[in-house]
């Protein structure tokens, strides 16, 4: 009990933000009800895992100033944090800050999307 069950990433232009997302992590979407809410299908979501969607921002204006967010940061495993993260920033987003490591456990990274939402990276050792 307490675990992450599901996780929502609010969007100014949720198109631009599924390429992003899609660039980025591989992830790709599927609409789900009659609203504007995009369900990720990506590996490590769902089947028993965290589920995770897209959706659009209840006021369209995004975060542009890059403030702390005043929400929980999800942070996403990958398969190479160099990778990823340079991925993240050809695709549009910004770091908020650089690939560092995390001792006894991998290297890391937070960046921003498209839709100005901090979001990390973390590659396991």
């Amino acid at each position: 009990m307490g675990g992450v069950q599901h996780f929502e990433i609010h969007c100014g232009d949720v198109d631009r933000a599924m390429d992003f997302y899609g660039k980025v992590l591989g992830w790709s979407f599927q609409k789900w009800g009659e609203r504007e809410y995009y369900l990720i299908d990506g590996d490590g979501i769902g089947a028993g895992r965290p589920t995770g969607a897209l959706m659009p921002r209840a006021t369209p204006a995004a975060a542009s100033d890059h403030t702390a967010p005043n929400s929980t940061v999800s942070v996403f495993s990958v398969d190479s944090i160099d990778t990823a993260h340079a991925d993240a920033l050809s695709s549009g987003g910004t770091e908020e800050r650089p690939i560092s490591e995390i001792p006894d456990l991998g290297r890391a990274s937070y960046c921003y999307d498209t839709e100005g939402n901090v979001f990390g990276m973390i590659q396991l050792y």
